[in-house]
């Protein structure tokens, strides 16, 4: 995870952010990425490349490299999401952010965002997937996605998904009653 710690600190953002997203994963999260990005690592120093600013190509390499040696599409997403996710937003982002914050606002002038903020979108996104934001808040987007899941696919597509291998994980900490808005709303309105 040093690595991710590092690629944040060379894009001058500041320690406490830096803390605070190296904090916000949580520990399985954090032991799913850790196998590739080690790997990762691995296949970077092999190749002499540059971890933090690779091309394309060697992300695509390291990926095929992964698949030829047996591993899942949902493995190979992990991996993808451990080696590109901050990048991504940081290159997508760079022009507009105008301070050291990671998060920044989507209408100009683009300024950073503070919690409450994300708090509201993330309510927001719930709230117009149908989830009810009584019950679930932004702490709880896995757990409220999930469940809301299930109304739709089965428990198999779910674990692939998010990269779990045992069903009792998913029902044990994941699968909550989820109440759809819009039909509550129409069953008080008529």
């Amino acid at each position: 995870m040093q690595v991710i710690r590092r690629s944040l600190q060379e894009s001058a953002i500041s320690s406490d952010i830096v803390d605070i997203i190296m904090h916000s994963w949580r520990d399985s999260t954090q032991k799913q990425y850790k196998v590739y990005i080690n790997k990762w690592l691995q296949f970077c120093n092999e190749r002499k490349i540059d971890p933090l600013h690779p091309t394309v190509t060697a992300v695509l390499s390291f990926l095929h490299s992964l698949f030829k040696s047996g591993l899942s599409y949902s493995a190979l997403n992990t991996a993808r999401s451990a080696v590109s996710n901050i990048d991504y937003y940081l290159q997508a982002t760079e022009k507009l952010r105008n301070s050291s914050k990671l998060l920044v606002s989507y209408i100009k002038p683009y300024k950073a965002v503070t919690s409450s903020t994300i708090g509201r979108w993330i309510k927001t996104l719930l709230g117009q997937a149908g989830v009810d934001t009584e019950i679930f808040s932004g702490h709880s987007t896995r757990c409220a996605s999930t469940s809301k899941a299930l109304m739709s696919v089965s428990t198999d597509v779910i674990l692939a998904t998010a990269g779990w291998t045992e069903e009792s994980t998913f029902r044990k900490f994941y699968h909550k009653p989820v109440a759809v808005t819009n039909q509550m709303s129409l069953a008080v309105l008529t």
